[in-house]
């Protein structure tokens, strides 16, 4: 299966759970979602499907890679967690592929504790799903296939209704930060905010920073330590990209995926707080730590040096 490298190590390894074999591929510089070009190099005859990811919020494109799914003759998938309540071109997230999988993590912006969502507009593989949700179960004392219990539970669906009611007010006020974030942060030298483009509707969960070190004189990992060392909990995601983390790095044939644009994502994309509980002040707050370290680069490089490497990732327990 077909899958980008720049996401989060869950979509490897639902595909691996599955049996199958992901094929990483590099993603677009402008918006971090999966390079239809990639794409279609990477085709042969034994790929089973695409995987493609909204990342940030920002749906993939999707015209191009349909293009290609109906020419390979495979199914078009989507990791949807970032996506809940966003769009392409007005057609909503949940409608664009043969089947895409929403997040309801306590992270995400609508949430239910935990759990998921898999929308699809097959009426043969949604009557599957549903079977495979409730044990296979067809009707009363009427089992037909093999299934497991992944129905949600009855508190997991009331934070779910709670949620809903104040989703529009979240996405403003995510909106609102946004907005202040790209202004305020806009003219530092190597530092760019990741916006969404004209034809896509984003729920603004993320702010993204994107730190060329090269311009700022300053490396992701040098600011975001200053961040975390004055309180801010950013944190760079996805680092290493999958293709060079465990275990599809040390597999047969790992390692040998030559994908530039993941790889520098991997090692410039900070992500800054967001979200109703950080006040506008706050914002303005993060914005001239950001502003400040890059106007005293050499200085703040050189104090980063002896500052701990902060918590901008997963500590995994040892093996």
């Amino acid at each position: 299966m077909l899958v980008p490298s720049f996401t989060f190590i869950a979509t490897a390894h639902a595909v691996s759970w599955e049996g199958l074999t992901p094929i990483f591929c590099d993603v677009l510089a402008a918006d971090h979602t999966v390079s239809p070009e990639a794409v279609e190099a990477a085709m042969t005859a034994e790929t089973s499907a695409i995987l493609g990811v909204h990342l940030w919020g920002n749906p993939c494109a999707v015209d191009a890679l349909r293009a290609i799914a109906e020419r390979h003759r495979v199914p078009l998938l989507f990791d949807a967690a970032h996506a809940f309540a966003c769009a392409r071109r007005g057609k909503a997230v949940g409608s664009l592929g043969d089947a895409e999988v929403f997040s309801f993590h306590a992270t995400k912006i609508f949430q239910t504790l935990e759990g998921g969502a898999i929308a699809t507009s097959d009426d043969a593989l949604a009557r599957e799903l549903r079977l495979l949700r409730d044990f296979g179960i067809a009707g009363p004392d009427r089992s037909i296939r093999v299934g497991t219990n992944a129905k949600m539970n009855e508190v997991s669906a009331a934070m779910g209704l709670a949620a809903l009611e104040h989703l529009p007010d979240v996405i403003d006020d995510n909106r609102r930060r946004h907005e202040l974030y790209v202004a305020l942060l806009s003219g530092i030298p190597g530092v760019k905010v990741l916006c969404p483009s004209d034809e896509n509707t984003s729920n603004y969960q993320y702010v993204v920073l994107e730190i060329d070190e090269r311009q700022a004189e300053l490396d992701r990992d040098s600011l975001g330590k200053v961040l975390h060392a004055e309180g801010v909990l950013a944190r760079r995601y996805f680092s290493p990209g999958c293709h060079r983390a465990e275990p599809y790095a040390k597999r047969p044939g790992g390692g040998e995926w030559t994908l530039p644009v993941t790889d520098a994502l991997s090692a410039r994309v900070l992500v800054l707080p967001t979200g109703p509980a950080l006040s506008l002040d706050d914002v303005r707050g993060v914005a001239s730590i950001v502003r400040l370290a890059i106007e005293h680069a050499p200085r703040v490089r050189e104090a980063a040096r002896r500052l701990p490497p902060g918590p901008f990732w997963y500590a995994p327990e040892p093996v």
